[in-house]
């Protein structure tokens, strides 16, 4: 080793623990009662096939995959890709760490760049609720890991001081790759240039540069998402200012119960005391660089409502109902002015930077304490288990979080599991092949439908493996119900289609309602009954309604009301156009009338019952009745 790699390695390796030891803590907090669908997905591809793109789009959020394929044991693999996006978020915190310091002009009095990593960690896990804790550090990957890659390019290019011909090299292949993993990292990237212009009143050849590769490699990008075009490729363009208007508060409304508000308030009075402090110690302030922190700060604050602007007028982001994920950039770009306050803060005092650091890592240690969680006990293993210990190998379909966290559950007990739910077509080639195995040596393929109706999951196999005709079925009753199907060759049998001019409405009735998602009561082929827990008996179904007047009548029997009540919900449930108590009764349970007065991509029907709520469902029906 030489004596340069020798100093690193003293330098940083507490970092490196820190890192790593962050990363896991977090994901045995966080991910045990929330990992499904996308993350779970992540796994099965790495042990299944590793193509170049995401099964069924056109972005490289293969990465985790491809790196943890090496690892076969499905426990450990799993868990390798939930700690991958964990590392990429802590890393990506470390490594701004060390720039704003710069930015700011060095250390003196002030804190560290460990010290100002600690602070960070210690701000976000505290000021995001847990569900969007997960989201951010360990389901969307494609920010954290785009915007990390989007650093290295920066440090290469103005750090390195290799030649030039290769410091543009691996620019150009970091920057390749950050805009293969999220396209949009195209707007930090000019933000970042257009910014060091301003700030450092000058414009040289290796910022020109910059933005020349980021532009060029997006435009490549461009081209290979024509050539390679997703399902929903289409929609991800587009803005409007009618979209923008409605999608605006839904969006902060989205960020806002994505934190604690109180907390965020205490930790900037917090940040807001320590510069007081600094400004009065009489010491002089951590930097030397006049305004350009100041600069780059509000910059980066200005860049984070732009692109809360965008965003929220994109159709993409309507068609997904303004989920927070789309802003979590712009949660990066707002704390950016922060973690410059904080950089520039200086105290003569040691014991201050000491006493404020030693508070964040207690209060990090009291958010990620939790004991350790084994696979087995993770609630997707509890919440599909019983669909795998009836499945006699066979594919698993229906509602695309749980057939994956099926498919997954069943390779963690060893054996051979596929999914024929969406981005099945990642793995078509072994998928058709097992599914032509195991016909040819049963004469049936077994199929396990979760949460879903049979009719629907028997379109999703032909989809990906047919045509097959449905021989058998049989409910699976539960907390969440599902269908065992036997299919067999031939041509599919074909259902009545009632011809409308519209999206007018639906109905389900007993097993077909017990295959909506919920997560309290117990599903049988009757329909759904409480259990005396608390939370959403059902919802769903997630479809289309043009303008016009319903009317909603549910059937069951409502013994004790106490805490139950429906609703009819849009976008997210930012919307209400609909909400009753129940009554005790029987036969209707329910009769609402109300108007929705402009068409609905998806729509809800949800019913949420208290733990004294005393009832069951055995259907309803939403109808058009007017205009």
């Amino acid at each position: 080793m030489s004596v340069r790699a020798a100093v690193y390695a003293k330098r940083y390796w507490v970092d490196v623990l820190l890192v790593a030891a962050l990363s896991v803590l977090a994901v045995n907090r966080f991910a045990p009662d929330r990992v499904i669908g996308d993350v779970i997905l992540y796994s099965v591809m790495s042990l299944q096939n590793v193509s170049l793109f995401f099964w069924e789009q056109n972005r490289l959020l293969n990465v985790g995959p491809a790196l943890t394929s090496i690892i076969r044991e499905p426990g450990l693999n799993l868990l390798a890709n939930l700690v991958f996006p964990s590392l990429t978020f802590f890393l990506l915190l470390r490594v701004w760490s060390a720039q704003v310091l710069r930015l700011v002009g060095g250390v003196g009095n002030g804190f560290d760049a460990r010290a100002l990593f600690v602070l960070q960690a210690c701000a976000w896990l505290v000021v995001l609720e847990d569900h969007a804790v997960y989201e951010v550090v360990i389901w969307h990957v494609e920010y954290p890991l785009s915007l990390l890659l989007l650093a290295f390019a920066w440090m290469v290019c103005f750090d390195w001081r290799a030649a030039g011909i290769v410091r543009y090299t691996c620019l150009t292949l970091l920057l390749a790759l950050a805009t293969g993993v999220n396209f949009s990292i195209l707007l930090p990237a000019m933000a970042v240039v257009s910014t060091r212009m301003v700030v450092c009143r000058r414009i040289d050849a290796d910022t020109v540069v910059f933005g020349f590769i980021a532009g060029c490699v997006f435009a490549a990008w461009w081209v290979v998402a024509r050539l390679f075009p997703g399902p929903d490729t289409g929609v991800y363009g587009g803005f409007a200012l009618q979209t923008l208007r409605e999608g605006l508060p839904l969006v902060l409304g989205g960020l806002y119960h994505a934190m604690d508000v109180t907390k965020l308030a205490a930790i900037l009075l917090g940040v807001l005391a320590l510069m007081v402090v600094s400004r009065f110690s009489g010491s002089a302030p951590n930097g030397v660089r006049g305004m350009r922190p100041a600069l780059a700060g509000a910059f980066a604050a200005f860049f984070s409502l732009g692109w809360i602007l965008f965003f929220s007028g994109n159709a993409w982001v309507e068609v997904n109902q303004h989920h927070m994920r789309y802003f979590i950039v712009a949660l990066f770009a707002v704390s950016v002015p922060v973690s410059i306050a904080v950089a520039g803060v200086s105290m003569p005092r040691p014991w201050l930077r000491h006493g404020a650091v030693v508070v964040s890592g207690l209060l990090l240690a009291a958010v990620l304490y939790r004991p350790f969680v084994a696979l087995s006990d993770y609630e997707f293993v509890r919440q599909t288990s019983p669909f795998v210990d009836v499945a006699d190998g066979a594919v698993y379909t229906g509602d695309y979080d749980y057939a994956w966290s099926a498919v997954m559950n069943a390779t963690l007990r060893g054996e051979e599991a596929y999914g024929v739910a969406g981005r099945a077509n990642g793995n078509g080639e072994a998928l058709r092949s097992y599914a032509e195995r195991v016909i040819d040596e049963k004469g049936v393929l077994p199929v396990i439908c979760v949460r879903m109706g049979p009719d629907r999951c028997v379109d999703d196999a032909n989809r990906y493996v047919g045509p097959l005709r449905l021989r058998e079925r049989a409910f699976i009753p539960g907390e969440h119900a599902g269908w065992r199907l036997l299919l067999e060759r031939g041509i599919p049998e074909t259902r009545a289609v009632q011809v409308a001019s519209g999206n007018h409405g639906w109905a389900f009735e007993g097993a077909e309602l017990a295959s909506q998602s919920g997560h309290v009561g117990w599903r049988s082929e009757h329909g759904v009954r409480t259990t005396g827990k608390s939370g959403a008996l059902f919802y769903g179904p997630y479809r289309a309604l043009d303008a016009g007047t319903y009317r909603l009548r549910m059937f069951g029997d409502v013994a004790a009301a106490e805490g139950a009540w429906i609703d009819v919900v849009a976008r997210g449930g930012w919307v209400t156009y609909a909400k009753l108590p129940f009554k005790p009764g029987s036969d209707v349970v329910a009769d609402l009338t109300f108007v929705i007065p402009r068409p609905e991509r998806q729509v809800e029907v949800r019913v949420h019952v208290g733990k004294e709520s005393r009832l069951s469902i055995s259907g309803y029906e939403l109808m058009r009745v007017g205009d």
